[in-house]
């Protein structure tokens, strides 16, 4: 199968483009206009090459967005996500200004810089009652085009994609989510992805997972309760998993867990 491309100025509804595009190439879309009395000056990318680096951070994003409706972003405690959202952000997305931010819940936490990844310089905004437990890294940019126009229209062509695309990149994509959303249940040895159903697009996401591993050969079951649905991976299961996903997947200390696991 060859590349799968998104071409984000057909992807654009034609009120949108007379209204806001302003200027395009084969690398960028700008837009420009106002919003609630704020003039903007959005970049988009001309083309979304789905490539294993691409599909990986979109299942990162599609498990640990954050942001909003004006925000592209994620937020997580691996340094290792955040680094490879950066450079995504950059690289794909043609973003030449993302901000990385460690949001925490008293200026009293202290956080120790890291050393394993060069991270550009690294920002603190505190936030006092956080939902993020104590601190967390995030990293976004302010983009309401790209959050609206770009992200907002993969997600629901992720399924199309990955049907025309190779093993590899649902496999990345995979990857992707189970470094954000992944959870390990050491008592039973599995790995569990749980999808809320109280947000809108729960169900879909639901489907779209069990789609990929199915498609994968990974075997799972799954629980269910009015908010949400677990979908289970069993132990038996992992050395697939380990097989297809696992040296796609960035975050060090899960791959070793998996991995640990799945040979044991």
């Amino acid at each position: 199968m060859g590349l799968e491309t998104f071409d984000v100025l057909a992807a654009l509804p034609p009120t949108y483009i007379r209204r806001y595009v302003r200027s395009v190439d084969e690398e960028l879309i700008i837009v420009e206009g106002t919003s609630g009395g704020k003039r903007f000056r959005d970049i988009l990318p001309r083309y979304i090459y789905f490539d294993q680096e691409c599909s990986y951070n979109i299942g990162l994003w599609l498990g640990d967005r954050w942001g909003g409706k004006s925000r592209v972003g994620i937020k997580n405690k691996d340094v290792e996500l955040i680094d490879a959202f950066y450079w995504f952000l950059r690289k794909k997305m043609k973003q030449d200004n993302p901000k990385i931010l460690v949001i925490k819940k008293s200026s009293n936490i202290t956080i120790e810089p890291t050393t394993t990844i060069n991270l550009p310089t690294t920002p603190v905004e505190v936030i006092e009652n956080t939902m993020f437990g104590p601190w967390i890294y995030a990293v976004f940019v302010q983009n309401g085009a790209l959050r609206t126009k770009v992200m907002n229209q993969i997600e629901q062509s992720l399924r199309a994609i990955c049907d025309s695309s190779g093993e590899e990149v649902a496999a990345s994509f995979m990857a992707g989510l189970l470094d954000a959303e992944g959870g390990c249940e050491h008592n039973k040895k599995r790995v569990t992805i749980s999808v809320s159903l109280r947000k809108k697009s729960g169900n879909f996401e639901f489907g779209l997972y069990a789609y990929l591993l199915r498609r994968l050969g990974v075997k799972f079951f799954t629980v269910r309760d009015d908010e949400s649905i677990v979908l289970r991976i069993p132990r038996g299961q992992l050395p697939v998993l380990v097989d297809k996903v696992a040296s796609k997947m960035r975050c060090s200390r899960k791959v070793s867990l998996l991995q640990q696991w799945a040979g044991g």
